[in-house]
């Protein structure tokens, strides 16, 4: 007997429902790959929160007292406050599980591809991808920095609520549409302990909770 083939309606049927079951599919393999990102971003910054408390332990309740936000600011000398240019990560490696060796701690996975911001974090902000709250705003409209009384190098206790104070988290933070974790962005708070955030549609997280729990409003 002869085998029998398929029919060209037969492989248009096939591959129809392939397609239907890809559109179907593809959206839910990459909620999950962003969702495993975001785990990721937010054990690493558990780790970096926990280091955080443990730095403070160590020199008096007092936070990392970082010369700026990071090293592309200290290249550009944006509010440094010691001269030997020490920065968050030389202070609080030696409080993580890898050492100095666990750079990527401080690198967002979303941050491993070649957009324009992973290239910056990469090779102008020495593989961090993160902002430290060094200095925070008291107004969002005027941009106005709390230059007397910066985060870092700060004691924890003139603080006013440990747990809704930021001191660091995701770059970019400029509103919902920048953020790249579902629109929000992970945030650690002076307590040491690291939570999702959801963005405000067109505010910039620095400029509006920058100060939240920092002071009395």
């Amino acid at each position: 007997m002869r085998s029998r083939g398929f029919t060209l309606i037969e492989l248009l049927v096939v591959i129809a429902i392939i397609a239907i079951l890809a559109a179907i599919l593809f959206p839910i393999f990459v909620a999950a790959k962003e969702k495993g990102k975001l785990a990721v971003c937010l054990g690493q910054l558990r780790e970096v929160g926990l280091a955080v408390d443990m730095y403070a332990q160590d020199n008096g309740d007092r936070l990392p007292f970082c010369a700026t936000w990071g090293k592309w600011w200290l290249d550009r000398g944006d509010h440094v406050l010691r001269p030997d240019g020490m920065l968050l990560p030389q202070l609080i490696f030696r409080y993580t599980r890898a050492g100095r060796q666990n750079q990527r701690l401080l690198m967002c996975p979303t941050m491993l591809g070649n957009d324009s911001w992973a290239v910056w974090a990469r090779t102008m902000n020495d593989g961090v991808s993160y902002l430290w709250n060094h200095i925070y705003t008291r107004n969002p409209y005027s941009w106005a920095y709390a230059t007397d009384c910066p985060v870092s190098g700060r004691l924890r206790t003139n603080c006013v609520r440990l747990t809704t104070a930021p001191i660091l988290w995701d770059i970019p933070y400029w509103g919902r549409e920048a953020a790249r974790h579902s629109g929000g962005i992970v945030v650690v708070y002076a307590d040491g302990h690291a939570k999702w955030v959801l963005c405000e549609p067109g505010r910039d997280f620095w400029a509006f909770h920058s100060c939240d729990g920092w002071e009395r409003n």
